[in-house]
């Protein structure tokens, strides 16, 4: 757990760094969408709440980027699984969570961007030969994917400067 929340914190510090050295990328406005109908999936019974989780995270790493007249940016959440497997056990673990930033000047033009976002946690081998996946708690992981993911969609978007 300690391992996925401090890679979170590092990627986070290491934008808020790189950002401050580079010119901003305005955004005025960013919606996210769970669109998770093309796979027989049940993560929404377990996270329902992770479409304005991720809008909010997004929204708060996007704070000294904010302006009226910015790029318009839309997130498509399009897999959460296990292992590849699209349904959830009882308990509501993944360890995979991605989707698409479309980023838009103009809301009626195709995206000047269009970008997967995929984050994966993989297995782990700590020095021997039995292989364990590290998965935290529920609230713990669950808050380190979101984070991490909309850090990721704030990196891409300040890459088209």
């Amino acid at each position: 757990m300690a391992r996925v929340l401090s890679a979170a914190a590092l990627v986070i510090s290491l934008a808020a760094a790189t950002s401050a050295q580079e010119v901003v990328v305005p955004m005025s406005d960013v919606s996210v969408t769970v669109d998770l109908g093309s796979v027989d999936s049940n993560a929404l019974d377990h996270w329902p709440q992770i479409g304005s989780d991720l809008t909010e995270a997004i929204l708060s790493a996007a704070t000294p980027y904010l302006a009226s007249d910015g790029l318009l940016v839309s997130v498509v959440l399009n897999e959460m699984s296990l292992g590849g497997a699209p349904t959830l056990a009882e308990d509501g673990e993944f360890n995979r969570l991605s989707g698409w930033v479309y980023v838009r000047d103009d809301p009626a033009v195709p995206p000047i961007l269009s970008q997967e976002i995929v984050l994966e946690a993989d297995a782990y081998l700590p020095g021997g030969t039995s292989e364990y996946l590290i998965i935290p708690g529920r609230p713990e992981f669950y808050t380190a994917l979101v984070n991490v993911f909309a850090y990721r969609v704030i990196e891409e978007v300040q890459e088209l400067q």
